[in-house]
């Protein structure tokens, strides 16, 4: 390597760009080998005993490679072919800036160290001492406190022995994992419907429509009610809201409404906002300052790492496996990610990664985060290099 490196008068990750560019032309796998094609085309006399390659591959790729008769390009003509592609496509615009900036935010060695330190802390990550509800997990010891005495009241205010007013009033950021909560504390009781409603997705009429239809079923259930505050539906929504929202003489079934939004940068600036609206200061009224509460963000090291331990246990299990253990560079790729700062980005990127695992394997390893040959990948690799070495080739271990 170091050889080729000085002969073509490039970097390190500049070689192993090449050799990917190579192997992805060839359709070769082995890095040896792609490393030898590279000195070939490049007319460098390097023995071929270097390379741990056998004869008939070597002369494979030789034939390929002068038939092909395509010289190397400089990393300069690359570049500014892909450039000239990307003026074409505005799409494309749009990837190679979100992998610049992703290129930039993954060399912050303050925060690079802060996230290392914590994946170190074990080899065993134990997901119960961080469960408010089923798969719902945060990471700060207040957090997890307050949820689980909004879990309880929500449990209390479902019970058919309780009396009054069961309504929630929930704020949090997007991403926030509001509608995940809320989803599995309606899962985790029986004989108890969950619905869901959002204002932001339905108009008067099939608003009102389902609201009927719950009244009909006659069934205890929660019933969330999304984008609460949301500007489409506010001047409606808040007055037929009313009726619902106190029991009914005759309702001899429990409903317990939960009210979630994400606007504002506050739960006061929300409720700001659902006052200045037709019916919004009657609308909050039936809503005891008791059952008003905000839901954290996700975006701290410890509630990301969580969520990939989590999500990882339960995605695998839908494919029909369970990986329980991840590679810790993996693991340190997915929470340095800027690209990935809530749980529905950090679920779809697992679900990529999972379908790479070979069935029946208990683990997922840094290669199978990336498509064949991208190049963030290797160069990703290379720099962690200079951060940690004891990260490679170690996994954590996680417990339900």
């Amino acid at each position: 390597m170091k050889e080729l490196m000085k002969k073509l008068k490039l970097s390190q990750i500049g070689v192993y760009k090449r050799i990917d560019k190579i192997k992805n032309d060839l359709k070769i796998i082995d890095v040896e080998t792609g490393a030898y094609c590279l000195a070939f085309q490049n007319k460098i006399n390097i023995s071929k005993r270097k390379y741990n390659i056998d004869k008939a591959k070597i002369l494979e790729v030789e034939n390929a490679l002068r038939s092909k008769g395509t010289p190397a390009i400089s990393e300069n003509e690359k570049r500014s072919k892909f450039l000239g592609n990307i003026s074409q496509k505005s799409n494309q615009k749009k990837i190679i800036y979100k992998k610049a900036n992703f290129d930039k935010a993954y060399f912050d060695k303050n925060e690079a160290k802060k996230v290392l330190s914590m994946i170190k802390k074990s080899d065993t990550l134990q997901l119960s001492k961080f469960k408010i509800i089923n798969n719902y997990v945060r990471y700060d010891e207040e957090t997890i406190n307050d949820l689980k005495n909004l879990k309880q009241k929500i449990i209390l205010g479902i019970n058919p022995k309780t009396k009054g007013d069961s309504n929630f009033l929930i704020w949090g950021p997007p991403g926030s994992g509001k509608t995940y909560l809320v989803e599995q504390i309606a899962n985790s009781l029986k004989n108890v419907k969950y619905h869901e409603l959002n204002l932001a997705k339905l108009v008067e009429k099939q608003f009102k429509s389902q609201l009927n239809e719950i009244e009909k079923a006659g069934e205890n259930c929660i019933c969330l009610i999304d984008e609460v505050d949301s500007d489409s539906s506010t001047k409606w929504v808040y007055e037929y809201l009313l009726t619902h929202l106190s029991p009914l003489s005759n309702r001899k079934f429990r409903v317990c409404f939960i009210l979630a939004g994400s606007g504002g940068t506050t739960i006061d600036e929300m409720k700001n906002k659902i006052k200045s609206k037709n019916k919004g200061n009657d609308f909050l009224s039936r809503i005891p300052t008791a059952n008003q509460h905000i839901i954290p963000a996700t975006t701290n090291v410890g509630d990301r790492l969580l969520i990939t331990a989590s999500q990882l246990l339960n995605r695998s299990k839908i494919n029909g496996f369970e990986i329980n253990m991840i590679d810790k560079l993996a693991l340190f790729y997915i929470l340095i990610n800027p690209l990935l700062s809530n749980p529905r980005q950090i679920s779809q990127f697992l679900d990529t990664a999972i379908a790479k695992v070979t069935w029946g394997d208990d683990r997922l390893k840094y290669d199978q985060l990336f498509e064949y040959g991208n190049l963030i990948n290797k160069e990703f690799w290379l720099k962690t290099q200079t951060l940690d070495s004891k990260l490679f080739d170690s996994f954590i271990h996680i417990e339900n």
